[in-house]
């Protein structure tokens, strides 16, 4: 039994997850806003038991593997992506419930979100399994699932400002914590965590708020959104160029191009 539960844990709570994320929307259309509240803390502690069984795996590996201890860095990564980035994911997708219902959008976001909770939870066991290793398909796995994160977290940022009518302020200090922690994370797994890598992530966080806070004027929530993260992924990729010493000019024009591309898809599009 116990065998078959590790063999298929992640398929278990990936669908635990996007089942309890179904049944809020369902509940919060036709019941309203208490339902949501008291569905959203009850389902969160399927977030909690996932962690405990992982945290049971992981300490039943570290005891096989011919490995003296665990390096502290090592572990404080593991840690912060296995805990922060489901939650956030839930969060996020719990607020764009919150100001979409039952949209079809919804529907979409819930199916992506079990697909992206399945890739935290089999990504995690996986760098168990290889001796508590970070490999570079992983980095990639995290690095997508963040812009995920960030899409669906500016997206109900602006939505939540235009819906509570919130001020330029409280906009800007929303959207620099959600980007902040996600930047925060990168440098945390790039064991870079020193005041130079916080003043990167830091300027670039204050950055991206800007950006975003213009255009919120001139375009649909959407486009804001996709344009943010757009931004978003820019500012990711010379960031890790940088901390890995391979920012060039030629990396730069790669990854302005990509972003000049999606923006004028999605100007063509919008």
């Amino acid at each position: 039994m116990g065998t078959n539960f590790e063999k298929y844990h992640s398929v278990i709570f990936s669908l635990v997850s996007a089942i309890g994320l179904e049944l809020i929307a369902i509940f919060y259309t036709f019941q309203g806003i208490n339902s949501f509240i008291i569905l959203t803390v009850l389902f969160f502690m399927v977030f909690v038991i996932e962690s405990y069984f992982s945290y049971q795996y992981a300490s039943q590996l570290k005891s096989k593997l011919p490995l003296p201890h665990l390096v502290d860095e090592i572990k404080h990564i593991h840690i912060s992506h296995h805990i922060l980035l489901p939650f956030l994911l839930y969060s996020s997708i719990c607020a764009f419930i919150f100001f979409n219902g039952m949209l079809f959008q919804t529907q979409l976001i819930i199916f992506i979100g079990m697909l992206t909770f399945f890739s935290i939870f089999e990504g995690q066991r996986t760098s168990f399994r290889k001796e508590f290793i970070f490999d570079e398909p992983l980095h990639y796995i995290y690095d997508s699932i963040k812009i995920i994160i960030y899409f669906l977290g500016i997206d109900c940022i602006i939505q939540g400002s235009i819906y509570f009518s919130w001020n330029q302020l409280i906009f800007f200090i929303l959207s620099e914590v959600l980007a902040f922690t996600l930047f925060l994370l990168i440098i945390v797994r790039k064991s870079q965590f020193n005041s130079i890598g916080m003043l990167y992530i830091f300027a670039a966080s204050v950055l991206i708020s800007l950006v975003t806070l213009t255009l919120m004027p001139h375009v649909t929530i959407a486009t804001a959104a996709i344009l943010s993260s757009v931004l978003y992924y820019l500012l990711v990729g010379l960031i890790h160029h940088k901390i890995n010493a391979s920012l060039t000019a030629a990396v730069i024009s790669e990854y302005v191009i990509i972003a000049l591309i999606v923006i004028l898809a999605v100007k063509g599009i919008s």
